[in-house]
């Protein structure tokens, strides 16, 4: 995996390895969301049947992360009167997300959200890093990880 901070957005963007030696490129945005406040947020999950429920809710961003596997589709927040995507999967693997959420997901989250992204090298980062369940920040400090090459196999 590599994290490059993108002058363009003013986030990162990150390239991930598949299984079948596939680039996967996903955007890391960064609208310094506070992890004890609460916001207003609009995600969309796929129920069991396949479909699309959208859903409304006020809370901290930590809750966005429990989920059951493959169900959640999408995140958005309320900032500044705008709604702002701050989660996107496609496919079964993220092409989106904010700093702030990857701060406070732990392993678990990560591969109940997007499963076809965790594989043994990603299991190792979290082993070398010293992230576990009871620590969140799955990609660890996204500033320090930014121009710091290393390789992750996603699954999928």
């Amino acid at each position: 995996m590599k994290i490059e901070k993108n002058t363009t957005f003013g986030g990162y963007s990150a390239q991930l390895t598949t299984a079948n030696d596939k680039p996967h490129y996903m955007n890391i945005t960064d609208y310094e969301i506070d992890a004890n406040t609460d916001y207003e947020f609009r995600y969309v999950t796929k129920c069991a049947a396949g479909f699309m429920t959208i859903n409304d809710v006020v809370c901290k961003i930590g809750r966005m992360t429990n989920f059951r596997k493959n169900m959640l589709q999408t995140i958005q927040i309320k900032y500044e009167g705008m709604w702002l995507t701050i989660f996107a999967v496609k496919g079964g693997k993220m092409v989106c997300c904010d700093k702030g959420l990857l701060d406070v997901m732990i392993p678990n989250d990560f591969h109940n959200l997007c499963p076809k992204m965790v594989g043994a090298d990603l299991f190792n980062f979290w082993k070398a890093n010293g992230i576990t369940n009871a620590t969140p920040g799955v990609f660890g400090d996204i500033e320090a990880q930014a121009n710091k090459p290393m390789t992750v196999q996603v699954v999928g």
